[in-house]
């Protein structure tokens, strides 16, 4: 090789060198507008959530945050895009409970729920409730376990559909009160709630954003509520666990998680940034008034609070015979 075509390519060898760097090199994250997908359509209350917490969390990042809705097949589009997407921290995946149900209630997904993903943190806990139409002579959680032991098979809970969080939320009180109770799937909670004021169906535990207006008006009783605190809505209301039916805890946890191998330091970033915004006072005030309790966590105990919640749900499907699809 002459010396001419040898410094040619030290030249160029010493161009690529200087220009090439990691997708996120380390105190260059963020470095281009953040995509946070939604898998449901806007205006639920997993958007609202999302919605809630993305403006603050680009303000400190100091990047634009993009709430993206991929809705369709309870979660799972959005949650197949963000497994496929490079792990540079610049697209996330706002999960619901779908996140921790689906493994349990389809064949297949496109995507390992724990593998595929690093976990950033834990972001609101939706506080569910049980009601009962007033026409039900209960009035406390062991007055509905008694009456529905003295008359098994005649008590109607409504869902928001077969497989559904509020579905799964009543099969769990089902099998820890050792009750016969009869599931009625509705499509979606807003088609259950006018049975339930009718007295159609008897009960249902679901969340307290939906379930609130019916039972400040009376058409409901609440007789507890599914979190392992009481809800600032529902000061009055015991949790379900210490109005007579211990360990029941069921809520709708939500959170951020970015793609497997995002690097470690971009992982601390957005947990400790997360974190500091569920801690502002205007964003628990929000989340309060929508009926759920900020949470935060490490990566590390949003791991294992997936992988308790898978186990979970699959013992709950399981024991309720709900089919696979």
């Amino acid at each position: 090789m002459s010396c001419t075509a040898f410094c040619r390519l030290v030249l160029v060898t010493s161009a690529l060198a200087a220009t090439w760097r990691p997708a996120v090199a380390d105190g260059e994250y963020p470095n281009r507008p953040i995509r946070l997908l939604v898998g449901f359509a806007p205006g639920g209350g997993t958007d609202i959530y999302a919605r809630t917490v993305a403006p603050k969390l680009a303000d400190r990042l100091g990047q634009q945050l993009v709430v993206d809705n991929r809705a369709g097949a309870g979660g799972v589009i959005a949650t197949a895009l963000v497994a496929k997407a490079p792990p540079d921290g610049h697209t996330l995946l706002f999960i619901s409970p779908s996140h921790v149900i689906n493994p349990s209630l389809k064949k297949s997904l496109p995507f390992d729920p724990i593998a595929d993903f690093e976990p950033v943190s834990t972001v609101a806990a939706g506080t569910v409730v049980l009601v009962v139409h007033p026409s039900l002579p209960a009035h406390s959680v062991k007055d509905l376990i008694a009456l529905a032991k003295s008359k098994p098979g005649t008590i109607r809970f409504g869902s928001g559909g077969l497989g559904s969080s509020s579905q799964m939320n009543s099969e769990q009180f089902k099998s820890q009160a050792g009750i016969d109770i009869v599931h009625v799937p509705y499509k979606g909670t807003a088609a259950a709630i006018p049975d339930l004021v009718s007295g159609e169906v008897h009960m249902a535990v679901d969340t307290v954003a939906a379930l609130l207006p019916h039972v400040r008006s009376g058409k409901l009783r609440a007789l507890g509520v599914g979190d392992r605190v009481r809800s600032a809505l529902l000061a009055d209301v015991p949790t379900i666990a210490e109005a007579g039916l211990p360990n029941y805890e069921m809520y709708g946890g939500t959170g951020v998680l970015a793609p497997a191998k995002t690097p470690r330091a971009v992982i601390s970033r957005l947990n400790r940034e997360i974190n500091a915004v569920l801690k502002e006072p205007d964003v628990i005030k929000r989340f309060t008034d929508l009926a759920v309790r900020p949470t935060g966590s490490t990566p590390e105990e949003f791991r294992q609070r997936i992988k308790a919640d898978i186990a979970r749900y699959a013992g709950i499907v399981k024991a309720a015979g709900i089919p696979v699809q």
